[in-house]
């Protein structure tokens, strides 16, 4: 097995040695996509994939994939976006190249910006882009011997001669082979999580949502993004499956928003796409990688800030004067941070927030309003379990309030004060420094993660944390806390669960799967 259909089978999952390409049912994010059966047929007629199985593919030093389709040779570049942010593999020695020009759309208006070179890199750099899509292709005059490796200049080189002897032939008036002149199309077009270009021609593209994935294209976008990055494109000359032509001849006609007549699209011309390739060993699995990286690299501002303001330092001294003292202080370290552990950053939908840790021994373990399993449900989350038995179809309570499924689903379930001291309630509410950090993840969220969220504030506490809040990008939903005190006064009726699940299917999530296991258990 040739090392390119190695990484096509690890990287993507996909079982090419069968009958049948693997039946996906993939979780990414909290988000449930469920994909048809593929033949190996159909995989060997796409146009990638096909080339890679037949072994007319070559993997170049940098990562990338050269295919000859029909006498030209096309360049597959591997780049990925991750956590919002461009990366590219440290040996990619013609990145630069691609930077000639840069596009900028911002979503979800789609209008068109030009960022200065210089401004794009320095952004790149300090990891700053801005909230949209980018789009990049090198000048036209741009030739892709420039920093090739000398494997590539050897098959650009083959290729050359190639043409060069059939436009002899067609000189000599001999019939021409099949091998015309070389083209080396580079389209790289990384959108935002959740999004498929829907048609695309030359430097534009239309994008829309996607849930159902009925075609191949579709299932490996799909595939790429569990890996941690994400790009989705349109076939335009197949046009079948889920990237449905219906429309087609009416958007022929039709400007982009900011685009001239010229530049309509032409849903008829080919498309190249990128493959996007993960940093990851192919070997790993995907549900091994280690989700708060992509948080640590996300709220690397803040905890810079901190540690540079005494912040974070002036939490440690405060810890470690309670440990002195001989107070228990709860969760156990492990679970600090555990809100940002089991919550996937790509996939975040909803941000719940909560006040301070329970306060009893065995109960609190990083996931605000969770307890683990086998302790005895707090007042609070038998109200939660009401509420949705009333508001959620079909809901059953569990038994447990292991809270857990919500968290990996996508919801950081989060309390502004971090730790507590045991069986006694808010006490370090005022004096650890915790309100600081989660005031900062909160505001930072709501201006610069990638996906649109919804906030869910219940009492007052909470609510006093919208100031931080964009709630013309995101939207936040308030309702009284389900403690027994407060509870019978608006609790009971909010219906925030559904209301929850209606604000996020109108930003193009899936809903919560709010049915926790009847039964739980520790990992």
């Amino acid at each position: 097995m040739s090392a390119a259909v190695t990484w096509l089978q690890n990287s993507l999952g996909i079982d090419v040695t069968g009958e049948w390409a693997r039946h996906v049912h993939l979780n990414v994010g909290g988000t449930l996509y469920t994909t048809r059966r593929y033949t190996l047929r159909e995989l060997k007629d796409h146009r990638i994939f096909g080339p890679i199985l037949d072994g007319h593919a070559h993997r170049c030093e940098d990562g990338s994939f050269l295919i000859d389709r029909d006498g030209s040779l096309f360049r597959y570049i591997i780049a990925y976006l991750r956590d919002g942010r461009l990366s590219v593999p440290d040996n990619f020695v013609e990145w630069d190249m691609l930077l000639q020009e840069v596009r900028y759309y911002e979503l979800p208006a789609m209008e068109k910006s030009v960022m200065d070179r210089f401004e794009f890199q320095q952004s790149v750099f300090r990891r700053q882009l801005p909230h949209g899509v980018y789009v990049w292709w090198p000048p036209a005059s741009s030739h892709i011997e420039e920093g090739a490796t000398d494997q590539t200049r050897a098959l650009e080189k083959e290729h050359a001669e190639a043409a060069a002897d059939a436009a002899t032939r067609s000189s000599a008036g001999v019939a021409p082979s099949s091998c015309s002149s070389a083209s080396l199309p580079i389209r790289i077009v990384p959108p935002l999580p959740g999004l498929t270009v829907e048609a695309a021609s030359g430097r534009w593209v239309v994008f829309r949502e996607t849930q159902v994935l009925e075609d191949l294209d579709q299932l490996v976008t799909v595939l790429l993004t569990a890996y941690g990055f994400s790009i989705q494109h349109w076939d335009a000359e197949r046009g079948r499956g889920g990237c449905s032509r219906g429309n087609s001849r009416e958007r022929e006609g039709e400007s982009l928003k900011g685009a001239s007549r010229d530049d309509a699209i032409d849903l008829d011309a080919s498309v190249s796409v990128a493959l996007l390739e993960s940093t990851f060993p192919p070997s790993e699995d995907c549900g091994a990688i280690d989700k708060a990286k992509h948080w640590r690299d996300f709220l690397a501002p803040i905890t810079a800030d901190s540690w540079r303001s005494g912040a974070f330092a002036r939490i440690e001294r405060f810890l470690d004067g309670e440990k002195e003292k001989g107070r228990v202080i709860l969760p156990p370290a492990t679970d600090i941070f555990n809100a940002f552990n089991s919550c996937p950053f790509l996939g975040l939908k909803v941000v719940l927030l909560g006040q301070d840790p329970y306060h009893d021994l065995h109960q609190a373990h990083g996931l605000c309003f969770s307890v683990l399993p086998e302790v005895a449900l707090p007042p609070s989350l038998r109200n939660i379990y009401k509420e949705l038995t009333t508001d959620i179809a079909g809901f059953q309570a569990p038994r447990h309030g292991y809270l857990q499924s919500w968290s990996e689903q996508g919801m950081l379930m989060l309390n502004a004060t971090l730790t507590v001291e045991a069986h006694k309630a808010n006490s370090h509410s005022k004096t650890s420094g915790w309100t600081a950090f989660t005031d900062a993840v909160i505001q930072h969220l709501s201006q610069h993660h990638p996906n649109r969220l919804v906030f869910l504030l219940w009492g007052g506490y909470a609510q006093q944390k919208k100031k931080l809040i964009d709630a013309s990008r995101h939207i936040v939903l308030e309702s009284v806390h389900p403690s027994p005190l407060s509870a019978s006064r608006g609790w009971f009726g909010c219906h925030c669960f559904s209301a929850c699940n209606a604000a996020l299917q109108s930003m193009g999530h899936l809903p919560m799967h709010w049915q926790l296991p009847l039964n739980a258990s520790l990992p």
